[in-house]
C-alpha cells in the first residue's frame, strides 16, 4: 500500500494542533501502524478499481483520522488521508 509522505505530515500537523507536538508523534507512532494495517486489509479485499474509505476515531474521542484509497491492480493507494478534530 501506498502512501504519500505529505500526507502523514498533514496529519501530524493537525493530530499537534489538537494534541500537541509530543502527543501526535506518539499517536503517529502507535496508532497509525494498527489503522494502517486495518486499511491495507480493506483497500487489498476490495474490488479492483474500488474506492474505499473508512473513518477511525481515537480513544478519547476529540479527533478521527479519515483514510480514503483506490485499489490498483494487486496494489492499493490512498489518495487521501487527514485529522479531523470532533
Amino acid at each position: 500500500m501506498r502512501i504519500d509522505v505529505s500526507m502523514f505530515e498533514n496529519t501530524k500537523e493537525k493530530l499537534s494542533e489538537i494534541y500537541g507536538s509530543a502527543e501526535a508523534s506518539r499517536i503517529l507512532m502507535t496508532v497509525m501502524p494498527g489503522i494502517t494495517a486495518d486499511f491495507r486489509k480493506m483497500l487489498e479485499t476490495s474490488a479492483p478499481g474500488e474506492t474505499v474509505r473508512e473513518v477511525y476515531n481515537l480513544e478519547d474521542g476529540r479527533c478521527a483520522i479519515c483514510l480514503e484509497g483506490v485499489r490498483k491492480g494487486t496494489e492499493g493507494t490512498v489518495t487521501r488521508m487527514f485529522a479531523a478534530k470532533k
